[in-house]
């Protein structure tokens, strides 16, 4: 079975390094959020995915709209380039940060801010907080292009950024969404057939899965282009990536009583100062719709229409 993405032909991989990255001083904070009374729920069209299959969508920065990237792997709420936030008048200095590459690298010159004034649609954030953005540490996530001159964006919003208000993802439709419940997604028409699984939030979103490789702890990060199977093997990223040998094929992804079926890693070393056995990208995110719902800490996923197909057969039979 050939890859969606043979590694060859993968332009970047930006498992980009917030999206990989840990602020060692305090969890990232956001207060004073709005949204409506009751039930809620707005689309938020995907803006373009990102020549690396990254989601984009368009949020309002002190009355400008700037396009950012959704990466689900990272843990700040919002990071912003240095020219961003050079323009913006109401913001807060709260103090340096740190943050490690996937190569074990440590960036630890990253200033942090309090801002304000930031809306995506219904919600507004009256207080956020904000990272710039590191391009060293950006660098250091590519793996392998067929260009110097990779475009970065200057916005990238994380999973804090979703916390209070829940995200539902498809990227098959091209569409995210808030929404307070599933009940109120599945009242609007989505995720009518779904499978609810746990999730573990401990700085950044993990599940528990299972495949022929053994049970994994998989981080779910839509800023990392494909699937990785972490390793100890002592090669660069670049040379296991390039290695058609490490190309693997697992028969089957469990994820609670949901079986995703035959699903693909590359098998690489990641130097990360925590346990994270794999790493589930938009390889494995593109085409399964979700909706997270983050206080209840379960993501709801639409069940595979060859599962219902199975299902159905099996109980004609």
């Amino acid at each position: 079975m050939k890859k969606k993405w043979p590694i060859l032909l993968v332009i970047v991989l930006l498992v980009i390094a917030v999206c990989l990255a840990i602020f060692l001083r305090k969890k990232p904070k956001q207060h004073n959020q709005t949204r409506t009374n009751g039930p809620y729920f707005e689309i938020n069209k995907i803006t373009q995915f990102t020549e690396t299959d990254i989601p984009c969508i368009n949020i309002e920065i002190q009355g400008k709209q700037i396009e950012s990237e959704i990466d689900l792997g990272s843990n700040m709420p919002i990071c912003l380039a240095e020219e961003i936030l050079n323009e913006m008048n109401d913001k807060k200095f709260l103090g340096m940060g740190i943050s490690y590459g996937m190569r074990g690298i440590k960036y630890d010159q990253e200033r942090h801010f309090e801002l304000h004034g930031i809306k995506m649609g219904i919600a507004t954030f009256h207080q956020l907080q904000a990272q710039e953005i590191n391009l060293d540490c950006q660098k250091d996530a590519i793996i392998l292009s067929k260009n110097n001159d990779h475009f970065f964006f200057k916005s990238i919003v994380g999973w804090p950024f979703f916390y209070l208000f829940n995200l539902y993802l498809d990227c098959r439709e091209s569409i995210t969404a808030i929404c307070d419940s599933i009940e109120t997604l599945q009242k609007r028409g989505y995720l009518v057939d779904c499978v609810e699984v746990p999730f573990i939030l401990d700085h950044f979103i993990w599940l528990d899965v299972e495949t022929d490789k053994g049970s994994l702890r998989c981080l779910l990060d839509t800023g990392c282009t494909v699937n990785f199977l972490n390793s100890t093997e002592e090669v660069s990223l670049n040379e296991a990536f390039q290695n058609p040998e490490n190309e693997l094929l697992s028969s089957f992804l469990k994820i609670g009583p949901l079986d995703f079926g035959p699903t693909p890693f590359v098998r690489a070393p990641i130097k990360l100062p925590f346990r994270c056995d794999a790493v589930l990208g938009m390889e494995f995110i593109h085409s399964r719709p979700m909706f997270i719902d983050f206080k209840k800490k379960k993501i709801y996923f639409a069940v595979p229409v060859e599962s219902t197909e199975t299902e159905s057969i099996q109980q004609a039979i």
